[in-house]
Order: structure tokens, then sequence, then C-alpha cells
């Protein structure tokens, strides 16, 4: 049976902030733009409060639609409960497709039993199982049919910019420990404070209310510290990159994250930790920390400072090479891997 449409099960950008729901709007656009048909399941409501309740509703309404449209499914895989879903839409539906956005910090991964049923539910019962980072087949044993897939940002970061002056530190992203938001603030506080005048540290992104009730409560007594609240704007974005000389995104846990092709694309200077695909891209020692070591990250966050001038060309580098995510890479994955293999 033919298919040119794909249904997606994943949450949605507008009750989340994530680097998987970012990952999957960006997606969703790129196969606007490539006439390749999609129906992505949006509950109705969302409460905080009610969210399994709001999952199990998505959940009904993909087996509904899968009845009346029998297309291939897409789960976009950040849960233990996207693994459920995966057997019962198996179970209801077809084999579902899967997209990896897990990481070593996820519970299920963390505890032996979960992990073992994960990873049958994902060789049994999936019709293939896509990873992102090679870190993912390393923490769990994924089917071996499994294939890596091209990662994907948004389309406007294949093109340049406004050229400003740039400078400060910039922190873009999720505000949680695992993202080594903490790590970074200890960190800049150990910089000279010559270099501090001339640099700021300036910190956005969404995250729970007592996580940026202590971050704030760590930064209220440095003058250099900033937090500037939550973008949800992907040309404001683009714009606030464009502002700034170097990202600090400094994991504890992490896959792939979306901030450091972003960043890189927009000619700054990354400065990653070793436990994600980012560390492979970047693929500069002097750029690559260890998680947990505010001290490690200072030297690197001052070196990088002084070395503008000497990164240039490996920045260069990176900013070709990061482009390439935004111009369609997994949306042509996709449709090979899915769409063309249905057809056969």
């Amino acid at each position: 049976m033919k298919h040119k449409e794909i249904i997606i099960f994943s949450r949605d950008l507008k009750y989340s902030l994530g680097g998987l729901e970012i990952f999957n709007e960006n997606m969703m656009n790129q196969m606007t733009e490539r006439n390749i048909k999609f129906h992505h399941v949006k509950s109705s409501t969302f409460s905080s409060t009610k969210k399994y309740l709001n999952y199990m509703s998505r959940l009904k309404k993909t087996i509904s639609l899968y009845k009346k449209q029998q297309h291939p499914i897409l789960i976009q895989y950040g849960s233990f409960l996207d693994v459920l879903s995966a057997l019962i839409l198996s179970k209801f539906c077809c084999k579902p497709y899967i997209i990896c956005h897990i990481g070593s910090a996820w519970l299920h991964i963390r505890v032996y039993p979960l992990r073992k049923l994960t990873e049958h539910i994902l060789k049994k019962y999936c019709n293939n199982v896509f990873y992102i980072a090679d870190l993912q087949k390393k923490i769990i044993n994924l089917p071996q049919k499994s294939i890596k897939a091209p990662t994907i940002i948004n389309k406007n970061f294949a093109l340049d910019g406004e050229k400003t002056n740039r400078r400060d530190f910039l922190y873009l992203g999720r505000i949680s420990e695992t993202k080594g938001i903490f790590d970074l603030i200890k960190a800049y506080k150990k910089i000279p404070r010559h270099l501090k005048e001339k640099n700021s540290l300036h910190i956005y992104g969404p995250g729970e209310k007592s996580i940026i009730r202590n971050m704030m409560q760590e930064i209220e007594n440095d003058p250099f510290i900033e937090y500037k609240g939550i973008i949800l704007d992907e040309e404001l974005k683009k714009n606030i990159y464009y502002q700034y000389r170097i990202l600090v995104s400094a994991s504890i846990y992490d896959a792939f994250p979306l901030n450091v092709l972003e960043a890189a694309a927009s000619g700054v200077i990354p400065i990653v930790s070793n436990v994600s695909e980012a560390a492979n891209f970047v693929n500069h020692s002097n750029l690559i920390c260890a998680p947990n070591r505010p001290e490690e990250l200072k030297e690197k966050m001052i070196w990088a400072l002084e070395s503008t001038d000497q990164l240039r060309p490996h920045v260069e580098e990176m900013k070709k090479e990061s482009r390439k995510y935004a111009t369609g890479k997994l949306v042509l994955f996709l449709k090979s891997e899915i769409l063309n293999c249905e057809i056969k």
C-alpha cells in the first residue's frame, strides 16, 4: 500500500519548550515546505496537573486517526510513556517508527528492569528506531537495524544574520541542573573581574519555578550575570545568537543539544561538555570540558575569550557544517526510511 503521509506522535511546542518539542516543530515546518503531508495529533486542552490524562487523550486520538487513515506512525521518544505508547500503538494500529531523544539521565534508562523492558519493546514492537547521538547506542541496547538520523535546526539558521559587535557569554536552553547551568554560574564567578567587566553572562530559557528561583538566588549578587527570560520566536532567537561571542552548554547529561548547532550556525564559539554528540561536532579539546568541573570550565571560557581570532577558521568550519542541519537533511532521511520503505 502506498503512503504519502505520516502520523506524528509528539508533545506540542505550545505546551513545552524542550529540545524534543523544538526538534519536532522544526521537522514539521520543513515537511510542510517539502510537501510531505503529516498529521500531528494535539490535545484539545493542557493542564500540568492533568498531564497523564492529556497524554492518554492524545494517544486515543492517534489510534482513532490511524483507523481512518492508515499511515505510518512516527513517535518522538523522550520518556518511558512514549515507549509504552509504542507498544499500545503496535497492538491497535501498526508498528511505529521512533526517533530517540533520550540520554543517560532518564530514569527508565538508569533503572535496569525498565531499561530491559524498553529494549524489548523497541526491538519487538517498533518498525525501526532512529537515534541522533552515538551515545544513545551505548546507554541502551537499540535494535541491530536501528539507523542514525540527522538532527534538525530551524531553516533560519542556514542564512547569515545581522552583523554585530560580538561580546559576552551566552546560555540559551532549558534551565536545569542536568544542563549544567549551576556549574556555569560557578565557573563564571571565578573569572577575573577585569574580564567579566567586558564579558557579561546572559541566560535565556524556560525552567521549573523552583529551579529558576534557585538560579536567581545564585546570581543576585553578581552584577555581571543576568537572566533575560524565555525566547519563543525563532527569528528573535537567531538575532540574539548574533550578539554573543561564546555559548556555554556544559550539560551533565544530554544527547545532541540543538543550541550548540544553532550557535555554531550563527558564528558563535560553543563550549560543550564531553557527554553528548556535541563534543564530536565541536571537535576541539580547548572547547570541550568534563561535566561537574567548574574550575576546568572557567579555564575553557577564559581560553576561548583570549583565542577568538585563533579560532576563526574552526568557527567558520563549524558554521558550514551546522547549517547542513537547517536544510532538510532529516526530512529527506525520513522520506527515504519511512515513506519509501512503506511503499515497497
